[in-house]
């Protein structure tokens, strides 16, 4: 089965995914989707677009795909983008992709990595062993409050370390999350639910180790679900910890060179070549199993079933929104 089938394949299956708002933008991204999910030669006509969900924060597009000489197909997809009140585990997939392998409890839940940070810049090689910036990449409403008081700034700074907090410009549409060059070691910890923090990928540690930069990471499923060697990251829980940690590498940089080294291996697993062998294997074998078993059954019984789903992620959603509700 060639991967332009099994594309069309895969999107005969109920598809879930994500959350967010309606924007032109959003709305332009979806639609940039549908042709890839159908053969080469498929025409897309649109027929309408809204937004949906109990928030009106995704968008749904109904259209048909063409093809020479075969019936008119009918489709319909909602877009979800990264938002926080809709989410909740999908139901309504025959397969779901998940963001670590944590969560991934079910016989049709695949985790999949992300792929590495678009464009990433590793670290300038000239800065040698030296610890003077460490940097959050991320929203600072993602950041652990604790660490974004003026006392951790300066406790940093008599062991003379610069922090940096780099936020997504929403203006400029801009982050420096790609950029490594000037950065000696990166911070990640997050004050959310367990239930959410549970869904997170490992994408800031593997992009540090593809950056060549240390990471001190908070307790998180994806980060331990990657955890082999004491050299993969530093694990902290509070400022004080972090601050040791920093200490440590800055003053031992034997230790520094050595999680450098390391991380550079453990990158080797997470390349972008290495992701999309991740993919086929999926599209070639459970995307694919799943397909043929879904061509087997009658349009009552998918109907039936898609039924017993709605009810399903009405209740995931209402139970996940409760959760949020204690943040």
């Amino acid at each position: 089965m060639t991967i332009p089938r099994l594309a069309a394949a895969v999107t005969a299956l109920a598809v879930a995914a994500c959350s967010p708002a309606v924007a032109p933008d959003q709305l332009a991204l979806c639609r940039e989707v549908l042709p890839a999910l159908h053969d080469p030669i498929a025409a897309i006509r649109e027929t309408r677009h809204d937004p949906v969900g109990d928030d009106r924060k995704a968008v749904r597009i109904d259209y048909m795909a063409e093809r020479p000489g075969r019936p008119r197909t009918v489709h319909y997809a909602i877009c979800h983008f990264d938002g926080r009140d809709a989410r909740g585990r999908p139901e309504l997939a025959d397969l779901t992709l998940t963001m670590n392998g944590t969560v991934a409890t079910r016989p049709t839940e695949f985790p999949m990595p992300h792929w590495l940070q678009t464009g990433l810049l590793p670290r300038d090689p000239a800065r040698g062993d030296r610890l003077e910036r460490l940097v959050f990449k991320g929203d600072v409403v993602n950041l652990d409050p604790r660490f974004a008081t003026d006392r951790f700034r300066d406790d940093l700074a008599a062991l003379g370390v610069e922090f940096l907090i780099q936020p997504y410009v929403h203006e400029t549409k801009s982050s420096g999350w790609h950029d490594y060059t000037d950065v000696d070691a990166v911070l990640a910890i997050r004050a959310i639910h367990p239930t959410e923090l549970s869904t997170k990928p490992a994408s800031k540690l593997i992009n540090a180790w593809a950056a060549g930069v240390p990471a001190i990471l908070g307790n998180e499923p994806a980060f331990r679900e990657l955890r082999r060697d004491p050299l993969d990251y530093v694990e902290i829980a509070a400022p004080e910890e972090a601050i040791a940690a920093v200490r440590r590498l800055k003053e031992h940089p034997g230790d520094y060179r050595a999680m450098v080294d390391h991380g550079t291996v453990r990158a080797t697993d997470y390349t972008n070549e290495r992701v999309a062998e991740r993919w086929h294997a999926f599209l070639s074998g459970p995307a694919e199993t799943a397909y043929r078993s879904w061509l087997t059954t009658t349009p009552a019984r998918r109907e039936a079933e898609f039924v017993v789903r709605v009810a399903r992620q009405k209740i995931s959603l209402f139970t996940f929104k409760r959760q949020q509700s204690t943040r």
